[in-house]
C-alpha cells in the first residue's frame, strides 16, 4: 500500500489531466452524439426544457436525417476540440499551433508523402467500395431517390470536413504532441488505440486499416509537427469512399 501511495505522489500529473480529458471526450463522442441519447441524458439531469426545445426542433426539421448528422458533427467537434482546448487555454506552453495546426515545418517532401499516400489508397478504397457491408454504412448521409445531390449531399460533406479536423486534431495532434515528451515514438501508439476503438461497429476491413492508418499519419504528424495535411488527407480517403459508394 506505501508504494503505491508512493508511486502515485510521483505521477506526472499534466499527463493524467490530459488522459482524463481524452478519456471525456471519448465518452461524451460515445454516448452523446445521437440526438435521441443526448434528450435522454438532459432529461436524467433534469434538463426538460431543452431537451424538449433540441426535440421539437429536430422532429420540425425539414430532413431529419441531415440534422441528426448535424448535431453529431457538432458534438464530436465540441469534444473534439474544444474539451482539449480548455486544458490548451490554461496551459502557458501549449498552443493549437504547438499542437498542429502549424505549416512552418512541412517541406515539398512532406506533402509529396501524403500524395503518394492518397494515389496508393485508391485501389484498396475502390475494392473495399464494393463490399455490401461498405455500401450499407457508407454515405453517412444517403440522398433520397430523385433528390439532387446539391440539396444536402453537398452540405454534408462540407460538415463532414469539419469532423475530420477534430478528429485529426485530437488523434494525432492533442494525443501525441502532449505526451511525447513522455513517451517519445509510443506517443503514437498511444493516440491509434482509441482511435481504433472508435471504429468499432463499422465494417471489420476498416477498423483493421484504422491501426495502419493511425499509425501512418501518426509519423507523419510526429515528424512534421502539423496535422494539416492529415486533416486533408483523411478527408479526400472519406470523400472518395463516398462518391465510389453513390
Amino acid at each position: 500500500m506505501k508504494k503505491i501511495i508512493s508511486d502515485i505522489r510521483k505521477i506526472d500529473k499534466e499527463l493524467a489531466v490530459i488522459f482524463i480529458i481524452a478519456s471525456f471526450s471519448l465518452i461524451g463522442n460515445y454516448y452523446l452524439s445521437n440526438t435521441s441519447s443526448f434528450e435522454q441524458f438532459l432529461r436524467q439531469i433534469y434538463l426538460n426544457q431543452p431537451a424538449h426545445f433540441l426535440e421539437s426542433i429536430r422532429l420540425e426539421s425539414p430532413n431529419r436525417r441531415f440534422f441528426d448528422l448535424a448535431f453529431w458533427v457538432s458534438v464530436i467537434s465540441f469534444n473534439y476540440l474544444l474539451l482539449p482546448g480548455i486544458f490548451i487555454a490554461t496551459h502557458k506552453k501549449l498552443s493549437f499551433e504547438k499542437l498542429g495546426f502549424s505549416i512552418k515545418n512541412l517541406s515539398a517532401s512532406a506533402l509529396k508523402n501524403y500524395a503518394v499516400l492518397y494515389l496508393f489508397m485508391l485501389p484498396v478504397i475502390y475494392m473495399v467500395a464494393q463490399s455490401p457491408s461498405f455500401l450499407q454504412k457508407y454515405p453517412f448521409y444517403k440522398p433520397a431517390v430523385g433528390e439532387p445531390l446539391s440539396r444536402y449531399f453537398i452540405w454534408w460533406e462540407i460538415l463532414y470536413f469539419i469532423q475530420f479536423i477534430g478528429v485529426e486534431f485530437f488523434f494525432r495532434g492533442f494525443l501525441i504532441h502532449t505526451t511525447k515528451h513522455r513517451f517519445g515514438i509510443y506517443s503514437i501508439f498511444v493516440s491509434v488505440l482509441p482511435y481504433v476503438m472508435i471504429h468499432f461497429g463499422k465494417p471489420m476491413p476498416e477498423t483493421i486499416g484504422a491501426i495502419g492508418a493511425g499509425l501512418i499519419l501518426g509519423i507523419l504528424s510526429y515528424e512534421s509537427k502539423s496535422i494539416i495535411p492529415g486533416i486533408f488527407l483523411h478527408y479526400a480517403v472519406a470523400i472518395t469512399m463516398d462518391i465510389l459508394a453513390l
